[in-house]
C-alpha cells in the first residue's frame, strides 16, 4: 500500500509541473504577439516647442491643405531667438513655389527660399515693386516673447500671445521699402493639426479677439514626422525671461 501511495504522488507531483510548464509557455507565446506599447507622447509647451522645432509655418486658414499657403514662416535658432518671414516677401513667394514642394527641401535649402527677393508683389492687383532696401536675415532674429493671459481664477492659461520679430513693407516713391516689426499671434489651444501628402503637422489655433470673443484666425503649425507628440499651452507657472503672467 505505500508502494501504490508513493506511485500515486508521484503521478500527482508530475501533473502539476507538466501542467504548470504548459501555463508558462501559454503565457510566453501570448507576450510575444502583443502589440509593443506606443511610446509616451511627448507634451512640450509653447515655450518649448519653439527652442526644439525648427520651422513653424502660419496659415490664415483653419483648415490646411496640400493646396494651402503659409502667410508666414516662422524659423526657430533654438536658442530662443526667432525670425518670421511673410511668405510674400520670400524668394519662395517670388518663385510662387508650391508649399508642398518646399516641404521637400532641406533646411538649409529652405532658408535660402526665406531670403529676400529684389522685387515685391504687394497683392494681385498691381506690379512688382523695386526693394530699396536689404534686411540682413540674420538681423532679424530675437528673442521671442510669449504674454499669458490667465482665466477667472488666475491658476490656468485662457490664452498665450505670442511677440516675435517680422517685416513689413512700406511703399514710397521709386518701390518698396522692407523695415523690421514686431508681429503677436494669439494663441488660445493646441488642437491644430494637417497632413499634407506624407508629411505630418502639429500645433495650435490662433485667434483675434472681438469684444472679448475670440474668433479663428488659423494655425501655427510645425512638422512632426512620426512623433508622439501632443502640445500644451504655457502655464502661469512658468513665468521665466521669455515669460510673463497678466502682464507681469
Amino acid at each position: 500500500m505505500k508502494f501504490k501511495k508513493v506511485l500515486i504522488g508521484m503521478f500527482i507531483a508530475g501533473s502539476i509541473l507538466t501542467l504548470s510548464a504548459c501555463g508558462s509557455n501559454n503565457s510566453s507565446t501570448s507576450s510575444k504577439n502583443e502589440p509593443a506599447p506606443r511610446p509616451t507622447a511627448k507634451t512640450p509647451t509653447l515655450a518649448q516647442a519653439l527652442k526644439d522645432h525648427k520651422f513653424w509655418y502660419y496659415f490664415h486658414d483653419k483648415k490646411v491643405t496640400k493646396d494651402s499657403t503659409p502667410s508666414s514662416v516662422i524659423v526657430s535658432k533654438g536658442n530662443g531667438k526667432v525670425a518670421e518671414y511673410p511668405w510674400n516677401l520670400t524668394k519662395a513667394g517670388e518663385e510662387n513655389l508650391a508649399f508642398s514642394d518646399y516641404l521637400k527641401l532641406d533646411d538649409k535649402e529652405k532658408l535660402s527660399m526665406l531670403t529676400l527677393p529684389s522685387k515685391v508683389v504687394l497683392n494681385d492687383y498691381i506690379d512688382a515693386y523695386q526693394v530699396l532696401n536689404k534686411v540682413d536675415n540674420s538681423d532679424l532674429f530675437e528673442d521671442f516673447k510669449v504674454s499669458i493671459t490667465t482665466d477667472d481664477t488666475g491658476n490656468y492659461t485662457k490664452y498665450e500671445s505670442l511677440t516675435i520679430p517680422t517685416l513689413t513693407t512700406e511703399k514710397v516713391t521709386g518701390g518698396v521699402k522692407i523695415e523690421k516689426d514686431d508681429s503677436d499671434l494669439n494663441i488660445i489651444n493646441s488642437y491644430a493639426s494637417a497632413t499634407i501628402y506624407d508629411h505630418s503637422f502639429e500645433g495650435y489655433t490662433l485667434v483675434w479677439y472681438f469684444s472679448d470673443h475670440p474668433q479663428i484666425d488659423g494655425s501655427l503649425l510645425t512638422e512632426t514626422g512620426n512623433e508622439n507628440i501632443q502640445f500644451q499651452l504655457d502655464s502661469p507657472k512658468d513665468a521665466s525671461k521669455h515669460i510673463t503672467v497678466d502682464g507681469k
